[in-house]
């Protein structure tokens, strides 16, 4: 008997499945930064929100307590670019938008404490207090 064998010719290149599993792999691969890198923006602004929200808690506390305000406050606070804190402005300026409310706690030795809490576009919140001293009633 006689065998016939047929030579395979070297094969050169890629098969298409192959070349489509390497596309399906990339892609994955690249979806998956992506979305990595859209969560650190998110991130960051909202980073960047919260410091605004401290910076403005801060001095508002601070603000309402020299004034030495009578009783519960609530209003609109704005962010400038400048970094400028401009409370219930008739006018809102150019910059971010926050709300906030001032609490007070009148202690028996006179001090009264101002809680203030300050509520971000993105929903952050932070509260910072200030004290001040009653005058004393004649």
């Amino acid at each position: 008997m006689l065998k016939i064998t047929a030579k395979r010719k070297k094969q050169n290149g890629f098969t298409l499945i192959e070349i489509l599993i390497a596309i399906v792999v990339v892609a994955i691969v690249g979806s998956a930064i992506l979305s990595h890198i859209r969560s650190l923006g998110e991130a960051s602004k909202i980073t960047a929100e919260a410091n605004g929200s401290n910076l403005i808690a801060e001095n508002l506390a601070q603000k309402l307590a020299r004034d030495r305000i009578p009783g519960p406050k609530s209003g609109i606070v704005y962010l400038t670019q400048g970094g400028k804190v401009v409370v219930d402005p008739e006018t809102p300026p150019d910059g971010t938008r926050y709300t906030y409310e001032a609490r007070l706690n009148v202690q028996a030795n006179g001090n009264v404490y101002v809680l203030v809490t300050v509520d971000g576009p993105n929903k952050t919140s932070i509260d910072a207090g200030a004290q001040y001293r009653l005058a004393p009633v004649s």
